[in-house]
C-alpha cells in the first residue's frame, strides 16, 4: 500500500511532462515467471516500469521522445539475474487458428492473424515499438477539471448518442432488424436512460496522429461513425 501511494504520487507529479529518453515509464503488465509472459492486470508491481531507449542511436539519454519515434522497452528490474525487451514475437508455438479463435476468446471474421506479444532476453532483435499521440494531455478526461476550456470540446473517439429533436429518436442500429440503421421514437432523454447498446455510436478520426484529439471541421481531418456494439 505504501509503495502504490508513492507511485501515485510519483505518477501525479510527473503527469503532463514530456518522456525523455531513458526515462523509467510503468505499464500495466505483469510476468509470469516461466514463459515471461506479459498481461494487463489493474495492479501495477517492480517489474511494471520499463525504461524507454531509442531504436537507434540518433537520440541520446534525456532527449524528448517524439510521437512517431521508434523506441525499445527493457525492464528496469532484473528478472532472474537478466534484463527483458517488450517484444512482440511470430514463433508463439501455435497456429493463428488455435490463437485468434480460442487463446484470445477472438470469433469476429475480421480478426485475420495473431502475434504474441511477450518479453525476450535472446539474441534476437528486440521489437522497436512506435509511438504515437493518441490524446494530447490537455484533451483527457482524467484532467477536465485542470483543463476545463479543453474538456467543455467534443473529441473524436468518445461514445455517443444521435437524437433527432424533431422526430423525438435516436439512431438505431440491430442486425436483426437488417443492414440499415433506423431512427426510434423513444421518450428516454435522461442520461442514465439512454444508454442502450443498439443507440450508442463513436466518432472515429482517420488520423493516425492525435486521433483522439477535438473534432474539428476542415479539409485535413475527416471522421467516420462507428456503431459501437456491432463494429460497423
Amino acid at each position: 500500500a505504501e509503495e502504490r501511494e508513492g507511485n501515485r504520487q510519483e505518477r501525479d507529479r510527473l503527469q503532463g511532462l514530456p518522456i525523455r529518453y531513458l526515462d523509467s515509464v510503468e505499464l500495466q503488465h505483469a510476468f509470469e515467471r516461466a514463459a515471461k509472459r506479459v498481461a494487463c492486470l489493474d495492479e501495477g508491481s517492480a517489474h511494471a516500469v520499463w525504461v524507454v531507449n531509442p531504436a537507434f542511436k540518433a537520440y541520446a539519454a534525456g532527449e524528448v521522445v517524439g510521437s512517431g519515434d521508434l523506441v525499445v522497452l527493457t525492464t528496469q528490474k532484473r528478472v532472474g539475474g537478466m534484463s527483458y525487451s517488450l517484444h512482440m514475437g511470430k514463433n508463439h508455438g501455435q497456429d493463428e487458428k488455435t490463437i485468434v479463435k480460442r487463446s484470445l476468446q477472438v470469433k469476429n471474421p475480421m480478426a485475420v492473424g495473431a502475434y504474441e506479444v511477450n518479453a525476450t532476453s535472446g539474441a534476437e532483435l528486440p521489437t522497436a515499438w512506435r509511438i504515437v499521440m493518441f490524446q494530447r494531455f490537455q484533451h483527457s478526461p482524467q484532467n477536465a477539471i485542470r483543463f476545463k476550456a479543453h474538456a467543455q470540446r467534443f473529441c473524436a473517439e468518445q461514445i455517443v448518442c444521435f437524437y433527432h429533436k424533431d422526430a423525438e429518436a435516436y439512431l438505431d442500429y440491430r442486425t436483426s432488424l437488417g443492414d440499415y440503421p433506423v431512427f426510434r421514437s423513444s421518450n428516454r432523454v435522461a442520461v442514465k436512460a439512454r444508454k442502450k447498446a443498439s443507440w450508442m455510436w463513436k466518432i472515429e478520426s482517420l488520423l493516425v496522429f492525435n486521433a483522439g484529439g477535438h473534432v474539428v471541421c476542415n479539409d485535413s481531418c475527416t471522421y467516420r461513425i462507428k456503431h459501437v456494439v456491432t463494429n460497423r
